[in-house]
């Protein structure tokens, strides 16, 4: 590089920007910002445009000093980092606050080829892990999370969850899931079910993987991994909490997954469908896939950097191929909030639905009922909670049924899961409801 003449020109072209949190600098490097002290950053501006403390003296200032300094007053951010779903520079918010950017996904923002060949191992291994109308819903659902980063549109999404046996292709698959999605990902479970507000692993991850989910099978534990759910995936705004620094809510784009083994017990730990997070979660119910994996077996063994190279080979035309085959969600299909409505698969949602409060009401009541009697019983929820607790599962009854009003109102999301068996009147404030015996085959 020629030696630059002295200049009495400020020179503003150097980005250069000043953190408020901590006093840091951060300057562009390679394509992502860095942070650098001072005197690296003397030494990265030196280096590449020749500007030293020596020249004509800029406000009382050498050049060098001037940038800084600069900086300082002129370029304050109240943020740095990544931050998913955004472009890598500079951003306001309403106030005012700027906010840096200093990294981006891979590859999501690239034009998509014109011309392309369908991504053939891809889509056999999702037909083949996720048989069935499965594939499709799945596709529509990547298509969609795809399609929303491209645009920073922030539109939330469903938590899949991918539930079979081991080694079934499950994780490879959420594997793929982050390289479509820019290659960035965090597990959020620390955040979600331990004490802890630190979280700044998460705002520069797009994909949010969970595997085999360390939690337990208490009821209330669930519900608040199901709480979590609806926290951390549903709304836009996220408050981000680094060590050492005051939490700082911002926007950010993320999609969750969660791949766990299909046994009953370690379904367990899902939390239940009870009306509040049915809609946010995709249910698949995976297969092994084996044909497609077949040609990488050598020796007996699997060869994963194959497998992953040809992943990797296909990102590209998988992003294409998504986006061009996936664009409109068939009718009945269409959710307005997440794009797609969420799939559950029938054997999973049986399976979940026989371990929530009301399913195990439910079948005390037909034991306590219909053991050999197929009369309907109709009453007030109190007279039909007294009848239950005196029949021969009124132990049963009695350990379940610990609160007031509790009966009544796993009565009432009996209804809506069985409308079939449980009816209700209401007449001048007083609900009376009929519980049906259950249908017999023949």
């Amino acid at each position: 590089m020629s030696e630059s003449k002295p200049s009495t020109k400020p020179p503003i072209h150097i980005e250069v920007f000043y953190d408020v949190r901590d006093g840091a600098y951060w300057y562009q490097l390679n394509g992502r910002y860095i942070t650098l002290k001072k005197s690296e950053l003397f030494m990265q501006i030196t280096k590449k445009f020749n500007i030293t403390h020596k020249g004509n003296p800029l406000e009382n200032l050498s050049p060098l000093d001037w940038i800084v300094a600069n900086a300082r007053e002129h370029r304050q951010i109240d943020y740095a980092g990544g931050l998913a779903g955004h472009r890598i520079g500079l951003f306001k918010d309403g106030s005012g606050r700027q906010y840096l950017v200093t990294d981006e996904p891979r590859g999501v923002f690239d034009d998509l080829p014109k011309k392309f060949e369908e991504p053939d191992f891809f889509k056999e291994f999702v037909t083949e892990l996720l048989p069935g109308e499965q594939a499709d819903y799945f596709f529509h659902w990547l298509a969609i999370a795809l399609r929303s980063l491209r645009k920073s549109d922030f539109r939330p999404g469903q938590v899949v969850v991918l539930a079979g046996p081991v080694q079934c292709g499950k994780s490879l698959l959420q594997n793929i899931i982050t390289e479509v999605l820019g290659g960035r990902s965090a597990s959020p479970m620390r955040y979600m079910m331990e004490d802890t507000t630190f979280n700044r692993d998460l705002a520069g991850a797009e994909h949010w993987p969970i595997e085999e989910p360390k939690t337990s099978t208490d009821t209330r534990t669930r519900i608040q991994f199901g709480n979590s759910i609806k926290e951390c995936f549903n709304n836009r705004d996220f408050s981000i909490h680094a060590k050492g620094k005051e939490a700082i809510t911002l926007p950010i784009w993320r999609r969750g997954t969660i791949s766990l083994n299909n046994d009953p017990e370690l379904l367990m730990v899902l939390p239940p469908l009870n009306g509040s997070v049915d809609d946010k979660l995709m249910l698949f119910n995976c297969e092994t896939a084996t044909t497609v994996l077949e040609p990488f077996i050598v020796n007996g063994e699997q060869d994963r950097q194959a497998i992953w190279k040809t992943i990797l080979d296909e990102v590209p035309r998988i992003r294409a191929w998504l986006l061009a085959n996936f664009k409109t969600v068939p009718k009945g299909k269409r959710d307005n909030r997440f794009g797609i409505v969420a799939y559950h698969h029938p054997e999973l949602r049986k399976e979940l639905e026989a371990f929530t409060a009301e399913m195990r009401l439910l079948n005390i009541i037909d034991e306590g009922f219909f053991a050999g009697d197929n009369t309907p019983r109709t009453g007030r929820a109190m007279k039909l909670e007294q009848e239950l607790r005196k029949s021969e599962v009124g132990f049963e009854a009695d350990k379940m049924l610990r609160y007031a009003n509790q009966f009544g109102s796993l009565l009432g999301k009996l209804l809506k899961l069985h409308p079939e068996r449980i009816s209700k009147e209401v007449d001048d404030g007083y609900t009376t409801w009929t519980i049906k015996p259950p249908f017999k085959k023949d």
